[in-house]
């Protein structure tokens, strides 16, 4: 099985546990390996422990030079394992996978409390 596919049924796993709520996933802030000595952005980073894994999911945001002066900002959804001294020791390879995005939206809800939210109106 390639790594995309593994990735593919962990993202799909780590999904289906989040929906269960069998998973609790929390805000932190973005291990220095994501920010430091880099263009990019993380404005959210959300993690949860997952097969005794520190498993992160983040947006990153990142400047696109049209010119010397001109950009834009490009978007990405990553997925990463981070060590005990929060490094990232491992990235995924599915930035822009459909199903990486629907776990991202599904979290950031949970972390929220948007369920909560909704039913009290």
């Amino acid at each position: 099985m390639s790594i995309e596919a593994k990735t593919t049924q962990l993202v799909t796993t780590l999904l289906r546990e989040t929906l269960e709520n069998n998973l609790n996933w929390n805000l932190r802030k973005p291990p220095n390996g994501l920010v430091q000595a880099t263009d990019q952005v993380v404005p959210l980073f959300l993690q949860t422990v997952f097969k005794k894994k520190k498993i992160g999911i983040y947006e990153a945001r990142r400047k696109h030079y049209i010119d010397d002066q001109d950009y834009t900002w490009t978007e990405k959804i990553g997925l990463c394992v981070v060590d005990d001294d929060d490094n990232v020791v491992w990235e995924s390879p599915l930035e822009y996978s459909a199903i990486l995005h629907n776990l991202y939206s599904v979290v950031r809800e949970k972390v929220a409390g948007i369920d909560e939210l909704f039913d009290s109106l």
